[in-house]
């Protein structure tokens, strides 16, 4: 088995590929797809996944979305309509999860027809038993207590028998390359600090009357339509406490045991993208694989927006894939929400060789904070920034 990981250059937002070139159909795999705007998402995909009559649709097995922010999923639905896409992975709906990601999406902006209206159209396939683009809509349910998720593997080409699964469900590809994702327990909005007594009724009204999710997240969606930007952003602000935090959900991506066959066929972040790497990076991987025996240079963690530096989130992602068996297999990790200074714990990067962040290479947010980076290089993790500029895309080459 050859892995291709790529990290791609798409600015604010998140866009990570793993193919499989030498198995059948040749299946690959996403995390996240939304960058620094829809129209530049667009212009990727389609360079990526260039058309023509000799080239038919390419196969797209699974896309894992950590959560359903606009900068994470809006070159989604383009992504949809240019290639095979069979199935997509994302977090379980709920009232809160509707609340965070519509009032989120129309704080950034991004109402109406944009993300919000993929949302929607999520909930409906869902709730009709239906595909969406004959897509399988698949959620992950929340973990809402100690150890209530489910160790079960499913093969992931064969399909997955449920709509919902459990936290801990190990999806599988070719019997060797797992995939595991966690999705935390969703925070419930705050409706105290709202100030406007009309506003405050109707948004308890709305989270009260969750029997028909769809109707719920239809009618937020009517409700951020009638409100501007900046009325979304501080009702956003006073029933989450802020424009950064983001209900993420996680995925490991990997081998559960080491393979003493397994070699890394080339560099995996190749020379034009960081000078001074061809000459050290493999010595850096060589001391790092020393005194960490039971990483394994394959194995990624991907982390979305997951909010690392709240302490109780940050043991409770530990103890998911300790219990998972794979923790301290973990090699790389993606820096939650693009670097932020506010984001950041320790214990995240210790005993891992190297860590990425996507962020464009000028946003109002000045993501990669460079604390944050320096504090990834003093737990002895390599951090790289993957921007919108073509020389700063990575890729890994592995061969099992």
């Amino acid at each position: 088995m050859e892995i291709i990981r790529t990290f791609h250059p798409i600015g604010q937002g998140g866009f990570y590929t793993e193919s499989f070139d030498d198995l059948p159909n040749k299946p690959m795999v996403v995390f996240d797809c939304g960058g620094t705007s829809r129209q530049s998402m667009k212009k990727y995909i389609d360079d990526f996944l260039p058309s023509n009559p000799k080239n038919p649709k390419a196969t797209i097995e699974a896309v894992f979305i950590s959560h359903l922010h606009d900068d994470h999923i809006n070159g989604l639905q383009h992504l949809i309509d240019r290639a095979n896409v069979k199935k997509i992975f994302l977090p379980q709906f709920n009232p809160n999860q509707l609340f965070e990601i519509i009032f989120y999406n129309a704080a950034r902006g991004a109402k109406g027809s944009n993300s919000n209206q993929l949302v929607l159209s999520f909930i409906e396939s869902n709730r009709s038993n239906h595909f969406l683009n004959e897509v399988s809509i698949i959620q992950i349910a929340e973990v809402t207590g100690d150890n209530n998720y489910q160790n079960v593997t499913h093969n992931i080409q064969h399909g997955v028998s449920s709509q919902t699964i459990a936290s801990g469900t190990s999806l599988i590809l070719e019997n060797k390359w797992v995939y595991i994702s966690f999705n935390p327990k969703s925070k419930a909005p705050y409706f105290d600090g709202i100030t406007d007594q009309a506003i405050k009724e109707t948004l308890q009204s709305l989270y009260n009357n969750n029997t028909n999710l769809y109707e719920q997240a239809e009618a937020l969606a009517q409700f951020v339509e009638s409100c501007g930007v900046e009325q979304c952003k501080e009702l956003y602000k006073k029933m989450f406490g802020g424009i950064h935090n983001g209900q993420s959900m996680t995925l490991f991506s990997g081998l559960r045991n080491p393979n003493p066959n397994m070699e890394i066929c080339s560099c995996p972040f190749p020379p034009t993208c960081h000078h001074y790497l061809y000459s050290h990076w493999r010595d850096w991987f060589a001391e790092f694989a020393k005194d960490n025996k039971d990483c394994i240079p394959t194995n990624f963690l991907y982390t979305g927006d997951y909010e690392v530096s709240d302490k109780l989130k940050m043991k409770e992602l530990i103890n998911f894939y300790k219990e998972m068996k794979v923790w301290s297999t973990i090699y790389g990790v993606q820096i939650p929400h693009h670097g932020s200074r506010k984001n950041y714990a320790d214990e995240l990067y210790n005993k891992r060789c190297y860590a990425i962040a996507s962020a464009s290479s000028s946003n109002r947010y000045r993501h990669p904070n460079i604390d944050t980076l320096i504090n990834i290089s003093d737990q002895k993790c390599m951090p790289f920034v993957v921007t919108e500029k073509p020389k700063t895309k990575l890729v890994q080459h592995y061969k099992i």
